[in-house]
């Protein structure tokens, strides 16, 4: 921001101990490595925090994630994937003292 310009209201917010961010979340599954469907395949995925001004932190994690086409076995699937995920926002929250805020997207192709 240019030092001769200054936003029209003063925040009287007080700092807290935690900070408020924004998460942003990509994934991409990775192609099948052998003629065995059913085998694991990579899920990448990237998690990146921003507090509203810039980034401050990024990293991508691999996860073994399995297509089935089985709907109870599906879902068991998505369901360990989601607890990793969500383990990993609670990690944030509290050790590193960040209150996230999360936005959901449906993308479809």
């Amino acid at each position: 921001m240019s030092p001769h310009r200054q936003l029209s209201q003063r925040s009287h917010r007080h700092p807290q101990t935690e900070q408020d961010v924004f998460i942003g979340f990509a994934s991409s599954l990775g192609p099948i490595k052998s003629e065995d469907k059913s085998a694991p395949r990579d899920l990448e995925y990237t998690v990146v925090l921003h507090d509203g001004t810039g980034v401050i932190e990024t990293e991508t994690f691999h996860f073994e994630f399995t297509v089935y086409e089985d709907e109870r076995k599906a879902e068991k699937e998505v369901k360990r994937f989601s607890n990793e995920t969500l383990g990993l926002l609670r990690d944030i929250q509290s050790n590193k003292r960040m209150n996230v805020g999360v936005s959901l997207t449906k993308h479809c192709c």
